[in-house]
């Protein structure tokens, strides 16, 4: 969610490195996709994605997605490529999730959100009393209409068996450093995905911070299970 364009032209040199014959589709999150734009405009925005895996539905399709606005966008494309194919499910080959998801609590629901605030105090104090008011409204909303809030919605789409096919492997990136995704989120998740009978693979990074697991110290290491996901893949 609004990350820099060097963090994105990193991780997409790293993949067309590995894989030189790879299409890259890239979906980038926003705050506003977060907080309050609509599920309609969203889905507008993924419609070139759409365009460009129905031109060529023989591509093997692999999902790398980052904290909780790759999730979210994730999740409304498995539920937009449902509704456009007559209930088809995305052919998704495997799926790595860096520093994602988080579990929808009311606190971790801040979190997300609050993360996006610049730190200068003029423009964070009254950034964070909204944030707040907006998530007790949307939290007293999904307790009164039983609709989940965004948290809870795509972490329950990364489980459900409607969306994505059993056999499509998954592997958790992760650390305990993550103040914004917590590790015993990520872990509740993967445990969540094995009981359902999804093949999980779990990595832990020591010493690094939110979607930071990719570059520094444990770079080899995840750029390896990257490589091993998508060479694999579904079988």
């Amino acid at each position: 969610m609004n990350v820099s364009d060097n963090i994105v032209h990193f991780y997409m040199k790293e993949h067309s490195n590995l894989f030189p014959t790879a299409r890259i589709l890239l979906l980038r999150g926003t705050f506003p996709n977060m907080v309050y734009r609509s599920e309609r405009s969203q889905k507008q925005d993924l419609q070139p994605v759409m365009d460009a895996m129905l031109s060529q539905p023989e591509s093997p399709i692999f999902a790398h997605l980052f904290s909780n606005s790759g999730a979210q966008q994730i999740g409304l494309l498995l539920r937009h490529w449902k509704d456009v194919t007559g209930g088809k499910k995305l052919p998704l080959q495997g799926m790595i999730c860096d520093s994602t998801p988080a579990i929808g609590t009311f606190q971790r629901a801040f979190d997300g959100i609050s993360y996006q605030i610049p730190s200068t105090p003029v423009l964070r104090i009254p950034g964070l009393a909204l944030i707040y008011v907006f998530v007790s409204t949307q939290w007293m909303f999904e307790k009164v209409s039983g609709k989940p809030n965004v948290v809870s919605q795509f972490n329950g789409n990364l489980l459900d068996e409607g969306l994505i096919e059993k056999d499509v492997p998954r592997l958790y990136l992760y650390s305990r450093e993550d103040l914004l995704v917590r590790g015993e989120d990520v872990e509740w998740h993967a445990e969540k995905a094995k009981e359902k009978g999804w093949r999980v693979e779990m990595l832990l990074f020591e010493g690094s911070g939110h979607c930071r697991h990719g570059k520094g110290e444990g770079e080899e290491k995840y750029w390896k299970a990257v490589e091993r996901m998508i060479s694999c893949g579904k079988r």
